[in-house]
């Protein structure tokens, strides 16, 4: 009897992986499964390495000491050491230098980088991953628990498991400016929902100096600050804390045009090869080069034409929903992403550039609850998740 007391006793407990939500096996999934599939496809694949400068080609050894130099660890960490984190590797360890591209990159995650880094005892690479998965983690927590907090009719496992997934997603853990922008931009946003235009105004201007499309954020906490002024729950003077936002921008490309004598929207031009150009233009150039080209030279064509796709789709259906500020996000950083055009006619990173605006997530049509539609598109969006990262993985340009 009371063996039979013991064992009813310990079938009543609840499993491990019962308590943990669901969302965190999707990150910890996605997360091991791009680790291992960084060392596979450089292992498997042909690199390109005619895409890399020397330079970039020897740096493994200088953002990464000791035993991360063993050869275990160099595969699993060497193949995110590619394009653009190079860069914010290159600021940290050795800051920005006077009239270099350098200065086209904010400030905020090569400092952060360069912080754990040096904790790290000089493993800088290794630091700009760590800041990317925490962020990103953190960024994943606060999403699930606005959704809650707002009683949204989304599942929070599904909108995690779109933004995971995303053609783009594999960016979050990448060493890049994803996925601490995604954590100050939804720090920010839970503050002005909150009326705490203090800290709103600070997190935007933190978004700024992370990634410099954070000025998008402008316009959806005007329009929360409106609502909350117009039904008597702010001053007027609230509003001023949101000048910390355009100060930051402007404040940092002054002081690395008197510092570094060139200010960051000149160096992206100089050594980018992009222009402002009309919003048509890049879209235009884009169809051309899939109706003329390979799909091995313009892959990154079809992906931000994908992206553009879910992003008018989703603009739509979240004005049409009166989710007026999540909206007015995501066209804003459409707009600009469309009207930067590289001077070969064609769309520039807007792959990239809009996996952050969190609200594109929270697209989820009727057709999704039917299951198999939902899996079609599960299965579609990883494998175009797995093509992307292991082109980038192969040092193919993806965004």
């Amino acid at each position: 009897m009371g063996n039979g007391s013991f064992d009813l006793a310990q079938e009543e407990k609840p499993k491990l992986y019962s308590t943990i939500p669901k969302w965190i096996w999707m990150w910890l999934g996605a997360w091991i499964c791009l680790l291992v599939w960084g060392v596979v496809t450089t292992q498997i694949l042909p690199v390109i390495y005619s895409n890399a400068g020397t330079s970039e080609l020897a740096a493994y050894d200088q953002f990464a000491r000791g035993w991360a130099r063993l050869p275990g660890v160099k595969a699993i960490l060497s193949p995110w050491l590619r394009w653009d984190t190079t860069w914010y590797l290159i600021i940290a360890k050795y800051g920005y230098q006077a009239r270099q591209a350098s200065t086209a990159f904010p400030p905020l995650y090569p400092l952060a980088t360069r912080l754990v880094g040096q904790i790290l005892g000089g493993q800088y690479l290794l630091g700009a991953l760590l800041v990317s998965w925490s962020a990103f983690f953190g960024a994943c927590y606060l999403l699930v628990d606005w959704i809650k907090a707002e009683k949204m009719q989304v599942l929070e496992s599904r909108v995690i498991q779109f933004m995971l997934f995303f053609p783009t997603g594999f960016f979050f853990f990448a060493g890049y400016t994803e996925s601490l922008f995604l954590l100050f931009a939804l720090l920010g946003w839970r503050f002005a929902i909150r009326g705490k235009w203090v800290l709103t105004g600070i997190l935007g201007a933190l978004a700024i100096l992370t990634r410099f499309i954070g000025v998008c954020l402008f316009i959806p906490f005007l329009s929360i600050f409106w609502d909350q002024f117009r039904a008597g729950k702010t001053r007027w003077t609230s509003v001023l804390w949101l000048g910390l936002m355009p100060a930051a921008y402007i404040g940092w490309s002054w002081y690395s045009r008197i510092v570094y004598g060139v200010m960051p929207s000149d160096a992206l031009h100089l050594n980018w090869a992009q222009h402002f150009d009309w919003p048509w233009i890049g879209l235009l150039g884009s169809i051309e080069a899939i109706l003329t080209r390979p799909i091995s030279d313009v892959y990154f064509a079809y992906i931000d034409l994908i992206v553009v796709g879910i992003a008018v789709f989703s603009t739509g259906y979240l004005l049409r929903e009166k989710k007026v500020p999540e909206g007015l996000f995501v066209l804003a950083v459409l707009l600009i992403s469309l009207v930067k055009v590289t001077d070969q006619g064609l769309l520039g990173s807007v792959g990239r550039f809009l996996i952050p605006v969190f609200p594109l997530y929270l697209y989820q049509p009727k057709i999704l609850e039917k299951s198999i539609v939902a899996r079609l598109i599960l299965y579609v969006s990883i494998s175009l998740w797995l093509m992307s990262s292991a082109m980038f993985f192969t040092w193919n340009w993806i965004a």
